[in-house]
């Protein structure tokens, strides 16, 4: 019987051992600190009438417009004054830097119907027409590759500025953006999102059959994130452009994608004539972890931008339509 219990004591107090270890650890764990993601150096740039912004590539400039997209305005991130750069009609809506930060290209409409595409300087000046189009056809709306060429969309056709189409009908061509990554035109509309050559040819469906109606690419290119239209409202899926792999982010509304990989998303609560609430979530690429951004210090932030060169972004309140720079810290 000794020897049995000598025998059994060293199981018993490597039992223990394991017991006390599997505690302490799990003490330990309890007692770490939750990661907090906070927006610091919130300052806003513009108060009332200002929606909509969008950061320059190189992080020194927010851009934005006013109710019903008449026009487009320009700060400095840091705050000071504002330049107005045009006050036409829907010239807000989607417009688009070009990669060295010194122009923005906007479409809008003529009294007659016709829709212009127009590039103006960002220390202002008065805008140059590109292309112009008759009444009643579609918004040329304006992306620039990374060599600084400005894309657009006229009918269902890709033309570059100073050039003819340059393709033949697209998949879906309501918008459009290039991949850096992958040297590739990222296509999206009534018909699904499409990856195809820089010229448009070779159209490959990632996700067909659906509508999109915003799309927001990360700073390389290697991922997207969508906007589908539903008749519940809508879904924001996150898209490897490279695998194809898409990943549903469920009650999120709006978001982008920061140099880091990962996603700054919107949950808004209300309707599409008020909303009563918001907030700003920061989400792994994977979109399996999430950490609601604190800081913001506004009621319903919205419409968020995400530099490309810093963890930095710009946002609106749709509250007092305000628009603010703030910066990323995530503490853990």
């Amino acid at each position: 019987m000794r020897c049995a219990r000598l025998t059994l004591l060293p199981a018993l107090l490597l039992a223990a051992c394991t017991e006390s270890s599997e505690q302490t650890e799990t003490r330990a764990q309890a007692l770490s600190p939750a990661p907090v993601a906070r927006l610091v150096n919130v300052r806003e740039i513009a108060r009332g009438d200002a929606l909509e912004p969008r950061l320059s590539p190189d992080g020194r400039f927010v851009a934005f417009t006013a109710a019903k997209y008449e026009g487009i305005r320009v700060a400095s991130v840091e705050g000071g004054p504002v330049s107005t750069l045009t006050t036409e009609a829907g010239a807000g809506f989607r417009f688009a830097w070009s990669p060295d930060s010194a122009r923005i290209a906007y479409a809008t409409r003529e009294l007659d119907g016709a829709s212009l595409l127009r590039v103006v300087a960002r220390e202002g000046g008065q805008p140059r027409t590109v292309h112009r189009a008759e009444a009643g056809a579609p918004l040329p709306l304006p992306r620039f590759d990374e060599r600084g060429e400005l894309l657009f969309v006229d009918g269902a056709r890709l033309r570059a500025e100073g050039r003819g189409p340059a393709t033949e009908s697209l998949p879906s061509p309501r918008l459009s953006g290039h991949s850096r990554k992958l040297n590739a035109l990222v296509l999206a509309g009534d018909k699904g999102i499409f990856l195809a050559e820089p010229d448009g040819a070779h159209a490959r469906a990632l996700l067909p059959g659906r509508e999109f109606f915003e799309f927001a690419l990360s700073p390389g290119g290697e991922s997207m994130l969508a906007r589908e239209l539903t008749a519940g409202g809508g879904n924001l899926w996150a898209v490897d452009l490279e695998s194809g792999k898409r990943t549903l982010l469920p009650g999120f509304d709006r978001g982008c994608i920061l140099p880091s990989g990962r996603i700054v998303a919107e949950r808004l609560e209300g309707d599409g004539l008020q909303l009563t609430r918001g907030e700003l979530w920061l989400l792994e690429a994977r979109g399996d972890e999430s950490l609601r951004l604190e800081g913001a210090g506004v009621a319903v932030p919205y419409r968020v931008d995400c530099a490309l060169g810093s963890e930095r972004i710009a946002f609106g309140d749709d509250a007092t339509d305000s628009v603010f720079v703030a910066d990323l810290e995530v503490a853990r």
